[in-house]
């Protein structure tokens, strides 16, 4: 949550929309991040895909 803030102070207020690319690790679901989102509605929690590692480019 300290990180999404500090990210959130950093972006210009003129920026319309804040996109957060994410895989599905349980922890980017939890009650912290949905409060978060309602809090902040410039911002979208975008996941990939389940069983599309090939989007990750970590996971090579």
């Amino acid at each position: 949550m300290d990180f999404l803030e500090h990210v959130e102070a950093w972006i210009p207020r003129s920026t319309k929309r804040v996109y957060a690319i994410l895989d599905n690790l349980s922890s980017h679901r939890t009650t912290d991040v949905l409060l978060f989102v309602l809090a902040y509605p410039r911002w979208e929690m975008v996941f990939h895909p389940k069983y599309a590692a090939y989007l990750n480019l970590i996971e090579p």
